[in-house]
C-alpha cells in the first residue's frame, strides 16, 4: 500500500538544468548555504523552496506567468530555466557529444501517508535544479512531468475515491496520465502548450502545483504499471502525455514511494519498457526514494512491505541511486546523484 511524497526535481525531485548566464555566471547563487534561484529579469533572487508567497494557486489563468493568474508583473514567483549556447561543458566535452535535451519524469506515490514526503520533495526541488544546472551546462531543452501511483479506480484497502488529481481533466485521469490538476487546483496552462513543464515555465510554482498530489489515491500502488503506460503514450503526438518523451533526450526517472509495488507487471517488464523507449538503458537515470525496514528512521504503520521491487528495478540501470524516503531532507540524496546524472549526459547516445 502506498504511504502517505513529492521532484522533477524537477523531483521533483526536484530538477532541470541549463547553461550559465550571458555573463558567465550561474542562474543559481548561494547565500548562507542555501541555494537560491535567480529570476529571469535580473531582480532579486527568490528562495529555491516553493512554499509561502512564491506558490501560485495553480488555477492556470493567464497572468504574469507565475501560475497564479494575478497578472502582476511585479511579482515574479520563480525563474525560467536558464539556458544559453555553450561551446563546451565544464568537463571540456564538446556539446555535440553530450545530451542537449532532458526529460524528467517523477512517479509519486499518492496513497495514504505520503503527504509529508511530497512536501519534502517539493522543498528540495530548487537545490536539485541548481546542482543540475551546474552539471548539465550544455542542456538547452527540458520536459518535466509528474504521474502518480493511482489507477483512478475506486478500490484498495484505503481509497476514498475522491480522485482529486486530474478531476476536471478526464483525458489525463488514467493510470500513467500526466498530472495537470492536483490539490492546488489546475496547473495549466504550461508555456509549451502541452501537459508538462518546459524551459519556458516558471519552475517553482509550476512544480509545486503538479507535485502536490496528496493522499487520496489507491492504497495499492501501481508505480511500474504507471511507468509503462506513460512510456507508451508519451511517445505519441496525441493524448494526455503527447510529446513528453523524445528519442533524442536523456530520461531521468525519479520514483517516490513508501511501500512495495502492487503492479500487475514486474521490474523486468518495467526495465524492458524503458529500454524499448530509449534504445539503451545507459540513456536513462533512475533515482528512487523508498521505504526500508532496515532504515532506523523509518516507522510507518501504513507501510506493510519495503520497496524491494522498486530497488531491484532501479539497480538494473547503470546510472542509478537509491535513497531513504524517511529522511527529513532529500538534499543530500539528490546532490550525491549529480555525478551520475552528469556521466549519463556525457555518454548519451540519441536513438537513430
Amino acid at each position: 500500500m502506498g504511504s502517505g511524497l513529492l521532484a522533477l526535481s524537477w523531483v521533483l525531485l526536484s530538477t532541470a538544468c541549463g547553461g550559465a548566464g550571458d555573463d558567465g555566471s550561474s542562474a543559481f547563487t548561494a547565500d548562507s548555504g542555501v541555494s537560491t534561484l535567480a529570476t529571469t529579469n535580473d531582480e532579486t533572487s527568490s528562495s529555491g523552496t516553493t512554499s509561502g508567497e512564491n506558490s501560485g494557486d495553480g488555477d492556470g489563468d493567464p497572468g504574469d506567468g507565475d501560475g497564479d493568474g494575478d497578472g502582476d508583473p511585479g511579482q515574479d514567483d520563480g525563474p525560467l530555466f536558464d539556458i544559453s549556447p555553450q561551446e563546451a561543458g565544464d568537463d571540456g566535452i564538446p556539446m555535440d557529444d553530450q545530451c542537449a535535451k532532458v526529460d524528467i519524469l517523477y512517479i509519486i506515490d499518492n496513497s495514504p501517508s505520503m503527504y509529508e514526503e511530497q512536501q519534502t520533495l517539493i522543498a528540495n526541488f530548487g537545490n536539485f535544479v541548481a546542482d543540475m544546472q551546474t552539471a548539465l551546462d550544455g542542456v538547452n531543452s527540458y520536459h518535466v512531468g509528474v504521474i502518480t501511483s493511482d489507477d483512478y479506480q475506486d478500490g484498495g484497502w484505503i481509497d476514498d475515491g475522491a480522485n482529486t488529481v486530474n478531476a476536471q481533466v478526464p483525458e489525463c485521469q488514467h493510470l500513467g496520465g500526466l498530472v495537470v490538476q492536483a490539490h492546488s487546483g489546475l496547473c495549466t496552462p504550461f508555456a509549451g502548450g502541452d501537459n508538462f513543464i518546459t524551459q519556458a515555465d516558471n519552475l517553482a510554482p509550476k512544480f509545486e502545483c503538479i507535485a502536490n498530489v496528496g493522499e487520496d489515491g489507491d492504497s495499492d500502488e501501481y508505480m511500474g504499471d504507471a511507468l509503462i503506460a506513460l512510456l507508451a503514450e508519451g511517445q505519441l503526438n496525441t493524448g494526455c502525455n503527447a510529446n513528453f518523451l523524445r528519442p533524442d533526450a536523456m530520461l531521468i526517472i525519479v520514483m517516490l514511494t513508501d511501500e512495495n509495488d502492487s503492479s500487475s507487471t514486474n521490474e523486468n517488464q518495467w526495465f524492458q519498457a524503458v529500454v524499448d523507449a530509449k534504445g539503451t538503458e545507459e540513456n536513462v537515470v533512475v533515482l528512487s526514494l523508498i521505504w526500508d525496514q532496515s532504515f532506523n528512521n523509518c516507522d510507518n504503520a501504513f507501510s506493510e512491505t519495503d520497496g524491494y521491487q522498486i530497488e531491484a528495478f532501479t539497480e538494473m540501470f547503470t546510472n542509478n541511486a537509491v535513497g531513504n524516503i524517511c529522511d527529513d531532507s532529500y538534499a543530500g540524496f539528490f546532490a550525491s546523484a549529480i555525478p551520475t546524472i552528469e556521466s549519463a549526459c556525457d555518454n548519451f547516445e540519441p536513438i537513430e
